[in-house]
């Protein structure tokens, strides 16, 4: 599937800035540490999960009466928590929590290495949305920079991870500029927080790879030139120059899909499709929380009926044919 053509079906005639990817096969070695040593000089800051920014900690705190936590500090998710409940109790000790959640941003990559970010602060709904869109640039850098990690541990191509490598660079340059879109709204963008992350399996790579970038980043691509094209004037080269590389980072998940899927078998790819499909349902029920119709229109976002319109194209020609 030629994901730029399917986006210019949808939309009417779009993407005229798509470069498609040229060139990765040459990459060796050494272009492979020269694209970590400008990430290293361009990654931004975050603050560690222990509590201080970069290497710092804080002593050891007493562990907590799971009683007396929220549901929010229980379920650590990004999404609207609806309720929690404890569902293995061995003991004193809780084992497992349910958490029901509502998805609450539209599109974009997460991973496991980032814990959910503080609410962004400012004084209009726009400018905490681009403060929020900032704060998920900034992560993806930090989550591209790990993912390239687990791919080098799972012996995958060179040319794949340095495209992996080529997208955190991207995601930098998109935090600059949603940063200063939302700083000029008078919003503060939150800094994000990372965690410790044990090595995982290849299907836990995977499932995550396909939720998070073959479903809510390649939305989130679609929704960038819909912007582009729709939003505040002022905000629409900000989502013009995000566009083109969301959807280089889209066509990036779905080979990653491929090449992850090749060394599973086939339980546990038909696991990644179920992953994939519920992914799907999600996000035609996700919401964007404190978002007037005049501030979707403000940020050139698809509403009612042209938003349902997109999402069932994407879900018939391109999810149920990702495989």
């Amino acid at each position: 599937m030629n994901l730029p053509l399917l986006f210019a079906s949808l939309m009417g005639g779009c993407c005229p800035d798509y470069q498609p990817e040229t060139g990765r096969a040459g990459y060796d070695q050494a272009a492979l540490d020269a694209l970590r040593d400008r990430l290293h000089a361009a990654r931004p800051r975050t603050t560690a999960s222990t509590g201080g920014t970069g290497s710092a900690s804080l002593p050891p705190a007493d562990p907590a009466d799971p009683a007396d936590l929220s549901c929010e500090e229980l379920c650590d998710t990004w999404d609207i928590i609806e309720d929690c409940t404890f569902v293995d109790v061995q003991g004193d000790e809780v084992v497992a929590v349910e958490c029901t959640t509502i998805r609450q941003c539209e599109g974009g990559r997460r991973h496991a290495i980032v814990r959910r970010p503080p609410a962004p602060v400012g004084p209009d709904a726009v400018g905490r949305a681009l403060a929020a869109q900032a704060h998920d640039e900034w992560a993806s850098v930090h989550a591209f920079v790990a993912l390239e990690e687990e791919l080098r541990a799972l012996g995958a191509p060179v040319a794949l991870r340095a495209r992996v490598l080529e997208a955190a660079l991207d995601e930098v340059r998109h935090a600059r500029l949603a940063a200063a879109a939302a700083q000029a709204r008078g919003a503060s963008v939150p800094v994000p927080v990372l965690r410790p992350l044990p090595p995982r399996s290849r299907e836990a790579i995977a499932a995550e790879n396909v939720v998070e970038a073959v479903v809510f980043e390649t939305w989130a691509a679609l929704r960038a030139w819909h912007q582009a094209r729709h939003a505040d004037p002022a905000l629409r080269p900000l989502f013009a120059a995000i566009a083109p590389d969301e959807t280089r980072h889209a066509i990036l998940a779905a080979d990653l899909d491929r090449w992850l899927r090749s060394g599973l078998d086939a339980a546990a790819r038909a696991r990644l499709d179920a992953a994939r499909d519920a992914a799907v349902v999600r996000l035609t029920a996700s919401v964007a929380q404190d978002l007037t119709p005049a501030d979707r229109w403000a940020l050139g976002l698809p509403d009612g009926g042209e938003r349902e319109r997109l999402l069932a194209g994407m879900a018939r020609q391109y999810w149920a044919t990702t495989v």
